[in-house]
């Protein structure tokens, strides 16, 4: 029944979250920003404002920006001090220990596009780990790539690498056929 609760909650922080900025939801950088503060394990994780700036460099638009935003719809809290203050790099974390695995298992059926550009990176930048090169992207599965973009964080270095050769790729295969 708990489970059920905050299926149910979720979907009304998200539906709040949509009235403020319907891109950041309908895009599905929500749901991988709420994943990125989840363990493997589905348990909440806890991230500095720093460690999620270099991920989501622009979660800070529109403001007051989406850590604002789930603060305020009881997703995310910030730890304090004994006296309540924000302690300086403001860590935070989901709001439930329960909320993580709803919000795993939301991002792993999500057929938005963010969910989809990263499960489509996570099966094949592996090969483009630390300078190797791998097989490149084919034209299809870089266009969910290229529009999920702006759901997800920002693209590693491996990933980077792999989207730049397939594009290279695509624009061969272009030029061939014209």
């Amino acid at each position: 029944a708990k489970a059920k609760q905050l299926d149910k909650f979720l979907d009304q922080q998200l539906d709040a979250l949509r009235a403020w900025h319907p891109d950041a939801v309908d895009s599905g950088l929500v749901l991988d920003f709420l994943r990125f503060y989840t363990t493997a394990k589905g348990t909440s994780d806890e991230h500095t404002l720093d460690e999620e700036a270099t991920r989501y460099p622009h979660a800070g638009e529109p403001s007051p920006g989406l850590r604002a935003m789930c603060a305020r719809l009881f997703l995310l809290v910030e730890r304090v001090d004994e006296s309540g203050a924000p302690i300086p790099a403001r860590p935070a974390r989901l709001a439930h220990d329960t909320l993580a695995a709803i919000v795993r298992e939301r991002f792993d059926r999500s057929d938005l596009p963010g969910p989809r550009a990263k499960r489509v990176l996570d099966g094949r930048s592996a090969e483009w780990k630390d300078g190797k090169t791998g097989v490149p992207l084919d034209a299809q599965d870089l266009a969910v790539v290229e529009a999920g973009q702006s759901g997800m964080r920002v693209w590693n270095d491996e990933e980077k690498s792999l989207i730049a050769a397939s594009r290279v790729a695509r624009d061969k295969a272009r030029r061939r056929r014209a």
